[in-house]
């Protein structure tokens, strides 16, 4: 009986702990539902477009890879034609404003009666304040994609699709 009651004492303890590691190794990368991925030296991006009815809309995540604590944090999007010519614009305030490092927030903006074609490129203006230890600044950061594809412009084969 005792030896039973050990295997069984045995057997749940090992379950147990193989369900702690399958948990923790399955976590999943909050970036894997965006269609497109910018890295940054200091952020990453992850965003989606899709179309609707109401314009373009643009939904993503932002994540701080550089510094003790971001915030006042401004997206600004811009949908420029061919010709480089804003077709529409709009602007994104995540919530709540402090990112610590390592951390992400969402973002969501509607570029109201826009229509995506394929020339068509997206512009991303982020302003933030950056803190680190006693100094703090602010900085603008700035990259524009193929709207169609995600692809970075100007910028050369890279590995701007790790988050």
């Amino acid at each position: 009986m005792k030896i039973l009651r050990g295997i069984a004492i045995s057997l749940t303890v090992l379950i147990f702990l193989a369900g702690c590691a399958t948990s923790s190794a399955m976590k999943q990368n909050p970036a894997d539902n965006f269609s497109f991925k910018h890295r940054d030296f200091d952020l990453r991006y992850a965003w989606k477009t899709a179309q609707t009815e109401k314009g373009v809309s643009i939904d993503g995540l932002i994540k701080n890879v550089r510094y003790n604590n971001i915030d006042n944090i401004e997206i600004r999007i811009s949908l420029l034609d061919k010709a480089h010519k804003v077709i529409a614009e709009g602007v994104a305030f995540p919530v709540p404003q402090k990112i610590q490092l390592g951390d992400y927030r969402n973002f969501g903006i509607l570029l109201k009666h826009a229509k995506l074609s394929d020339a068509d490129q997206i512009r991303f203006l982020v302003n933030y304040s950056a803190s680190e230890g006693q100094s703090a600044f602010t900085w603008t950061s700035n990259f524009t994609v193929k709207a169609a594809t995600g692809a970075a412009i100007g910028v050369g084969p890279g590995t701007e699709n790790e988050w």
